[in-house]
């Protein structure tokens, strides 16, 4: 739940002043990128230990997959070329000894273990109609849940089709507020809120996470939000997002919170709508899923509205950096990195003093 600029003075803080032994666990790659030393890799009951930080375990994991993979075909092509010759040979008196030699070598035989994958998943946020600019538009507009302690004050922001924009800011700035404003939820005291009328908006945030009815299970969700649909077109709806079979019908209590998360997908993708709007998408998410969903958004040809902490989703996602501070929300002239480096040099001076 930490903000960009708290998540760098954590980095900062583990890299410069902690001097002693330190365990984490965390799914913010860039996170793990900076501070580790070592990985620990727990899989199938047992625990796997890498040396580097997190790139570099992937690195050597994925060629150490490779080569077990191959590694595995080979012995199975060996296996089966000395069964061959068994199968072949098994009733012929004269080879009998070259039979029971290969027998007892193949029961002595170390078998490579085949490679075996936790289940992965990919999906699609299925692709909108076009629709012209402007989607949305912010004229002016001023905002306070006090009116005479405004939030923001004449903000201008755009978003159409083409739209990948981040808004960062320190927790308390009023982000999560912004996306309100941006898709109507909440209405401007002063300015001008426009959205198109043909347009569609489909939003994640915790907040729907959190809300979802838990006596139902995704299916019935589903088929109560988007009623009059086959069934099937609701199994093959949650399939995508990795909720096939038996999970489909569980009772949404029963769900990790990263698969509630995939429900809400799911209605998003439903909705098939123009813009999306994400507030903490990856609260729940593995770094594994964290990599899907960036995918899925790179694919998407609809305009994305992000609010995160994760530098990965923001970075490989999104082309415009909005910052959300003491009541503005302007256009940042520069990639994450360069504000990236802006906040590290206000953290050391804050440091300094």
């Amino acid at each position: 739940m930490l903000d960009v600029q708290a998540v760098l003075w954590l980095e900062t803080y583990l890299q410069q002043k902690w001097k002693s032994t330190l365990f984490v666990i965390s799914h913010d790659r860039e996170f793990l990128n900076s501070i580790t030393t070592d990985i620990y890799y727990l899989h199938e009951q047992k625990l796997t230990h890498y040396s580097g930080n997190y790139d570099k375990f992937e690195d050597t994991r994925n060629e150490h997959l490779r080569n077990q993979m191959a590694a595995h075909a080979a012995q199975e092509a060996h296996k089966q070329h000395i069964q061959t010759f068994i199968d072949r040979f098994r009733f012929n008196a004269k080879r009998a000894s070259l039979v029971q030699s290969r027998l007892k070598y193949l029961s002595k035989i170390q078998a490579v273990p085949a490679v075996l994958e936790d289940p992965t998943f990919q999906f699609d946020f299925p692709n909108p109609e076009p629709l012209g600019p402007p989607i949305i538009a912010l004229q002016e507009v001023s905002f306070g849940y006090d009116p005479a302690k405004p939030l923001f004050t004449n903000v201008e922001a755009y978003v159409d089709m083409d739209t990948r924009m981040a808004l960062v800011g320190a927790n308390g700035q009023g982000k999560s507020t912004m996306l309100s404003l941006l898709i109507g939820e909440l209405k401007p005291d002063k300015g001008y809120c426009q959205i198109n009328r043909r347009a569609r908006i489909a939003k994640f945030s915790q907040f729907h996470v959190d809300q979802m009815p838990l006596d139902i299970s995704p299916f019935e969700f589903l088929s109560r939000e988007f009623p009059g649909k086959d069934q099937q077109v609701y199994r093959t709806v949650l399939g995508k997002y990795g909720l096939s079979g038996d999970i489909a019908f569980q009772k949404c209590d029963t769900l990790s919170g990263g698969q509630k998360s995939r429900v809400v997908w799911a209605h998003m993708a439903m909705k098939q709508p123009h813009i999306m709007v994400f507030d903490e998408p990856t609260n729940h998410l593995d770094i594994e899923t964290v990599d899907v969903l960036v995918q899925a958004l790179n694919k998407f040809e609809g305009g994305i509205v992000l609010v995160s902490h994760d530098e990965r989703l923001i970075k490989c996602v999104c082309n415009e950096l909005w910052i959300v501070h003491q009541g503005t929300c302007t256009s940042y002239p520069g990639t994450f990195d360069s504000y990236k480096k802006k906040m590290l040099r206000e953290i050391s001076d804050r440091e300094k003093k």
